[in-house]
């Protein structure tokens, strides 16, 4: 081979390295813009998800309280045989009307191109037959005669049939009506804090437990555990009970008068309200927000620091009845030796709305002492960690797993009884005597830098509003 073909043939080899070089780095952008498309996907579909169930959340609270309205009219039209029908229909409402969120939700994570959660739809499926197996055969109200067994085999088919065709939103707050008890293993915030090194949650929450614990003996079994009342659904529940009482003795005539006539009822006189039977009888059935899941909103942190900045307007100072939306989006890598991911993303969204006082000025839903009425008109993102809940509600398979099968042989038998999930191990972490004294160590030397976490400027600015931090978590 002469000088030309051998330099001809070397061209030809940088060539060929160099157009290798380029699609290598043309994958590597590919990649790049697969991960972000991901991404954004998983935010927009958690967001339209979590928004589509708050704005059902709304929509059923609305309808219970014109039901309530419905029930007073009906009391001083003497159509008795009408209250009936109205408080059963608050009831089922309570009960099945929730879980057209969850519906909903699932539509709109598709339509943003989402995938199906493994194993959350045979969980779903799960719970429902153990709530089916818990009243079958039962022909009275159990759970402090807070449900109608009559309307359970409704309430399983609907989670059934929703569970059956894929979860692609998960609830990430549902409150499982099997779970119950306070326990600190039972609080994902331990579990983040041992697997994250976070000395300084441990110094703010739970410096007892980190300087004086030495085995799994040393944990007690749960207290207070119990069947959760079983007022509402389990899945987006709106946090609303039945009381029987006297109506007027938690309003005046002249607040049900105004009522009547401002929701589109009829003016009806002050002395045929005072005098009406159906609003003085102690027997009567009405529905209010339970004061256990609705408050002032900025009580959830005195200090004022969360879940916003600034000042929260009175009549939207209501915390109650949110969705938490957990979705997932895989996205594979088109690159040699890259790695596919999955992004997660929960984001969380109630209702927003308001009541009119008797000179027109808006109030918070709950203002006519905590009695049901019409009002919601929006739904606006919140900090997840401003949503109802508590430490055992999850729409991630393997943490209810967790929680259900796992924890109660732990407490029984130790380590022997934890099985290989990412919780079991970071138990077994913990039971490391040596983890536990760098954290005490560390906090000895650096315990001055903690600092506790404050809210982003969230809860305002438009349905896609809320904190930057806190309104969605991604990993």
């Amino acid at each position: 081979m002469d000088g030309r073909g051998a330099k001809s043939g070397q061209v030809i080899l940088y060539l060929a390295f160099a157009i290798l070089a380029v699609l290598f780095v043309a994958l590597l952008h590919v990649d790049v813009w697969l991960a972000i498309t991901g991404k954004n996907k998983a935010q927009n579909g958690g967001d339209a998800a979590a928004l589509a169930a708050a704005r059902e959340q709304g929509k059923v609270l609305n309808a219970i309280g014109r039901y309530n309205l419905d029930h007073v009219r009906a009391g001083l039209n003497r159509e008795y045989a009408r209250i009936n029908i109205i408080t059963n229909e608050q009831a089922r409402l309570a009960l099945l009307g929730p879980l057209e969120g969850l519906a909903v939700a699932q539509t709109a994570a598709r339509a943003n191109g989402l995938e199906e959660i493994d194993g959350l739809g045979d969980l779903l499926v799960q719970q429902a037959a153990a709530v089916r197996a818990y009243f079958s055969g039962r022909v009275s109200k159990t759970v402090a005669e807070l449900v109608d067994p009559r309307l359970i085999p409704q309430y399983c088919d609907r989670i059934e049939e929703i569970a059956r065709a894929g979860i692609v939103a998960g609830p990430d707050n549902a409150q499982f009506f099997a779970f119950g008890g306070n326990h600190l293993l039972y609080n994902k915030q331990f579990y983040s804090a041992v697997a994250g090194r976070d000395w300084c949650w441990f110094f703010f929450n739970q410096m007892a437990l980190l300087e004086g614990y030495r085995s799994w003996n040393d944990w007690g079994p749960p207290s207070g555990a119990k069947l959760r009342p079983f007022r509402n659904s389990e899945i987006f529940n709106v946090g609303v009970t039945p009381v029987h009482t006297a109506l007027l003795e938690h309003l005046s005539p002249e607040e049900v008068q105004f009522l009547l006539k401002d929701n589109g009822y009829g003016n009806y006189a002050l002395d045929a309200i005072a005098n009406c039977f159906t609003l003085t009888n102690r027997a009567e059935r009405w529905y209010f927000y339970d004061a256990s899941d609705w408050g002032a909103w900025t009580a959830i942190d005195p200090d004022g620091h969360f879940p916003v900045y600034g000042h929260v307007k009175d009549p939207y100072n209501v915390f109650g009845a949110s969705a938490v939306c957990r979705v997932e989006k895989k996205s594979k890598s088109v690159s040699v030796g890259g790695n596919d991911h999955t992004y997660t993303w929960s984001a969380a969204a109630k209702p927003f709305g308001c009541v009119r006082d008797l000179q027109r000025q808006e109030q918070p839903v709950t203002f006519y002492d905590f009695l049901v009425l019409p009002g919601f008109t929006d739904a606006r993102l919140i900090p997840v960690d401003a949503a109802s809940g508590g430490a055992l509600t999850s729409a991630d398979y393997d943490w209810v797993v967790h929680i259900r099968d796992h924890i109660p042989g732990y407490l029984e038998l130790g380590l022997a009884a934890l099985r290989n999930c990412w919780y079991c191990k970071v138990l077994r972490r913990w039971e490391v005597a040596s983890f536990r004294q760098q954290g005490l160590l560390w906090l000895k030397f650096h315990s001055d830098s903690c600092k506790k976490p404050v809210g982003g400027s969230g809860g305002g600015g438009g349905p896609a509003g809320g904190a930057q931090w806190g309104t969605s978590r991604a990993h």
